[in-house]
């Protein structure tokens, strides 16, 4: 079973702190890396990937300093950035066999990884076309297919299912799903609810600090009883429901409108206790109150 281990792990820009004294260990499995914009995921993965370096604090890879490992780490790691580009007039093959040569994958070995992550990814019929020529969610399955190459014992995505529509979605949350087996999968996304279903725990991060890390399960479980369905009958009644308020999803139907709430305690009379989920989570902790 793969490990990875941040210990005490600190990034500076200036005085300000990105990542202040992040402590956490992983292990095989997906984990969601859940936070408001400049939360310090970022920075979070491009130590992991080193592509910078931490101020302080360490990282370690089943037990190992990976600055102790050198380039070695690098045969370990997979990674897909949210916005993959590749030469649009290279077809599916090229570009695979082309990052092979990189990654020092040669010969029939290298042809025969690109078989099997062609077929993985569901484009073994697309294989000699132009990848220019692919949809969003063609280049997104391909950019898995690339990241995957080396075999990694980490592969990192970031933001991989933004743009998706949601058949493309699923398709690709049952691929993320797959390549957890064995291996430790960082999904760094705004769209909670791929997390919600695939993840085996969340780790939430807020102004460069762990803030919760636990399987999304427990993190519902915490909120159950807070979460509440409130009815208006006009857009007036429902300025004064959600006002100073933490407010989900508002939607109208013929009778009026509804506003999903969150707080500690029943916002008024008639207000309808409902299941919590990701989202609601993620609103009770970074959720603003209402200025309408």
């Amino acid at each position: 079973m793969t490990k990875l281990r941040f210990e005490n792990l600190t990034k500076m820009y200036g005085k300000k702190a990105a990542l202040d004294n992040f402590s956490c260990e992983l292990k095989d499995g997906v984990y969601g890396l859940l936070g408001p914009n400049g939360a310090g995921k970022t920075t979070l993965i491009n130590i992991i990937v080193k592509l910078i370096s931490q101020t302080s604090g360490k990282v370690f890879l089943d037990d190992r300093d990976i600055n102790s490992i050198s380039n070695k780490y690098f045969d370990n790691i997979g990674f897909m950035p949210q916005y993959p580009r590749f030469y649009p007039n290279y077809t599916a093959r090229q570009l695979l066999d082309y990052l092979c040569a990189l990654k020092g994958i040669t010969g029939k070995k290298a042809a025969e990884r690109i078989n099997q992550m062609l077929s993985f990814v569901n484009l073994s019929e697309e294989g000699g076309k132009k990848v220019g020529a692919f949809s969003g969610g063609m280049r997104q399955r391909l950019a898995i297919a690339a990241a995957m190459l080396n075999d990694p014992k980490i592969l990192i995505l970031d933001e991989p299912t933004a743009g998706l529509d949601p058949k493309e979605r699923i398709r690709f949350r049952n691929i993320i799903s797959k390549l957890s087996e064995n291996r430790i999968v960082i999904l760094a996304t705004h769209i909670v609810s791929d997390v919600e279903y695939i993840a085996k725990e969340c780790i939430v991060i807020n102004e460069g600090r762990l803030v919760k890390k636990d399987a999304p399960a427990n993190l519902m479980a915490e909120i159950r009883g807070k979460v509440w369905l409130c009815n208006a009958r006009n857009d007036e009644e429902l300025e004064k429901i959600i006002k100073n308020r933490v407010v989900g999803n508002i939607s109208y139907n013929e009778e009026g409108c509804s506003a999903r709430i969150i707080c500690d305690e029943k916002p008024f009379e008639g207000a309808e206790n409902c299941s919590p989920n990701l989202e609601d989570v993620y609103l009770s902790i970074f959720g603003k109150e209402s200025d309408l």
